[in-house]
């Protein structure tokens, strides 16, 4: 079972500091993000006086002939002081011109000379006076600095101003192989697999080609990190059945009857035969079973009754039962969508279930997928605010995969903002990218990796460290989902684990 435990944000981010100016953390976020290096007569790296004459109080972007739909005036600059370094820690949208901006500068009035110089830009180089040309345009393409000079035309400082911009959509859903890594398996060639998560921990039941059964766990998935155990099947045992909850696991053997575990490897017989089983709910299997032909809804133990099968609920083939949690109801909310119903025909619908009643609440025709793979997730929305629009990290839930009544693989990604009521096409940069497969029956799950970055370590690697900085550390959750097997448009299993993030996530965070 995914459960997404928090209905607003969940990833964290945190600080430890030592000595350093909080400024430093941003320029780490420029520097890990475009590998900025100064060269040996970089003038920022000049040991400056702190003579306020020379010192620049206020820098930004004039929005005069923009011809992007982002506002350049909106875009904070950092300046410091010490290092002598003027720039965007939050880089610009992807794409956004840089070759003709025009700077907003302040200074004191003891300021006598202001000359920006431009060196290795794209359009322009040369010396550009900013006192009797302050709208001429400036080429931040390549390397930008800034001299100021006093009046007593000794005292002068001269700061870099860099203007960064994404180097990828930092809204985009980017997707990558787990290094190298196939699905955990025994003999090396899996022939089937699922995936769920009981806690911190990933569980993988493979079928391997021998016909033997592998239970393999990790807490971080990738190459070598898998602890690997032969599982004995007192029958054969259906694998796209098995289902991880809170302390316990269950699976349906060919024949249909119910087997649960306290450690997925030993298994006993609960005597229950179902039709199918749906997934964990609170610690109980949630599935349908047959009673006198009469299709009913239950669960082992039986908690709320096993009232009949709603017209349309789908029987097999659904999405994973996912779960989240809200402040308005004691219990989770579990959501499955798409499936096949009892005549086979495929279900274009997501279904909530409170540990009570199920409930249809949402239908689209294009959710009309067999074994499609529901994800917990996030995104980023512009909500609008007054004539501007803020940019809100918000929970979302994507949909995607599956196999459409016409027998081709669904590439389509939805999203859903508001817990699965309402649907929508997801924007291009959320869709699946061309270099992934298409797939069904692939598993999702996601996981909060520890993140850190240490701006001294990365400092000394990249661009000699200022005597300045002795240290500064931040460490971030960042959530990974992480995509395991499925099938291909040829019907082969796809034995690997991939990885995917919302971009900007798993950039270094700005304090």
């Amino acid at each position: 079972m995914n459960t997404l435990t928090r209905s607003e944000r969940n990833h964290k981010r945190k600080t430890r500091r030592a000595a350093v100016p909080a400024v430093a953390v941003a320029m780490m976020t420029m520097l890990l993000t475009f590998g900025a290096c100064n060269s040996k007569d970089d003038p920022a790296e000049k040991n400056f006086g702190k003579d306020s004459s020379v010192a620049v109080t206020a820098f930004k972007l004039s929005d005069t002939d923009n011809s992007s739909k982002f506002r350049l005036d909106s875009v904070f600059f950092s300046i410091d002081l010490e290092n002598g370094v003027i720039f965007n820690a939050d880089s610009l949208p992807l794409g956004t011109n840089v070759t003709k901006l025009v700077p907003v500068i302040s200074y004191p009035s003891s300021v006598s000379e202001a000359i920006i110089t431009m060196e290795g830009g794209a359009v322009r180089t040369g010396d550009v006076d900013y006192k009797t040309s302050p709208s001429d345009s400036i080429d931040f393409s390549g390397n930008v600095f800034l001299k100021l000079t006093a009046q007593d035309g000794k005292t002068e400082r001269t700061y870099r101003l860099k203007v960064n911009v994404h180097k990828v959509p930092s809204d985009s859903l980017m997707w990558t192989e787990v290094g190298t890594a196939s699905l955990p398996s025994r003999t090396g060639a899996p022939t089937a697999q699922k995936s769920a998560r009981s806690g911190d921990t990933v569980y993988t039941m493979v079928r391997e080609d021998d016909g033997t059964l592998t239970l393999a766990t990790t807490q971080n998935p990738g190459p070598d990190s898998w602890a690997k155990t032969a599982v004995t099947e007192p029958r054969t045992f259906d694998v796209r059945s098995f289902t991880a909850t809170e302390g316990n696991f269950y699976i349906l053997d060919d024949r249909g009857e119910l087997y649960m575990s306290r450690d997925a490897k030993t298994w006993t017989a609960t005597r229950q035969i179902w039709v199918s089983l749906l997934g964990g709910y609170n610690g109980v299997a949630i599935g349908i079973r047959s009673q006198n032909g009469q299709l009913l809804h239950t669960s082992y133990p039986v908690v709320h009754g096993e009232p009949a099968l709603e017209p349309g609920f789908p029987v097999r083939e659904s999405s994973a039962l996912c779960s989240f949690t809200t402040k308005w109801n004691p219990n989770p909310i579990a959501l499955l969508a798409g499936g096949t119903d009892v005549d086979g025909n495929a279900v274009g619908a997501v279904w909530a279930y409170d540990g009570y009643d199920w409930a249809q609440i949402a239908s689209r025709s294009d959710m009309a997928l067999r074994q499609p793979t529901l994800i917990p997730y996030y995104a980023i929305r512009a909500v609008p605010k007054g004539n501007t629009a803020t940019e809100l990290e918000m929970s979302a839930w994507l949909l995607t995969g599956g196999q459409r009544p016409d027998g081709t693989l669904n590439r389509d990604v939805l999203i859903s903002y508001d817990n699965g009521v309402n649907w929508q096409r997801a924007v291009d940069y959320l869709q699946l990218p061309q270099e992934l497969p298409s797939f069904r029956a692939a598993d999702a799950v996601v996981l909060e990796r520890d993140m850190s970055a240490d701006v001294q370590d990365y400092w000394k690697a990249r661009a000699r460290l200022p005597h300045t900085l002795n240290g500064f550390d931040v460490s971030w959750q960042c959530p990974y989902i992480y995509l395991f097997g499925g099938y291909g448009e040829d019907g082969n299993f796809m034995a690997r684990v991939r990885r995917g993030v919302l971009a900007r996530l798993a950039f270094t965070p700005i304090f």
